[in-house]
């Protein structure tokens, strides 16, 4: 995803607001699920389950 949001206003004036950050954020979250995933451990499951939630707030916002 290049672009979050592109808002225009009457006047044709277009606003893009970017979305390189959170694209950065959500490869960290994939590399760390990655690690965990391959561990198997009852404590990388639990971990794994608290960053989906964490995740999944910062994309609501």
């Amino acid at each position: 995803m290049n672009y979050l949001a592109v808002a225009s206003t009457t006047d044709r004036k277009c606003s893009f607001f970017a979305g390189g950050e959170i694209k950065n954020l959500r490869n960290q979250y994939k590399s760390m699920r990655k690690r965990l995933q391959s561990k198997g451990t009852l404590s990388a499951k639990r971990m794994l389950k608290h960053i989906a939630g964490k995740e999944k707030r910062l994309m609501r916002d």
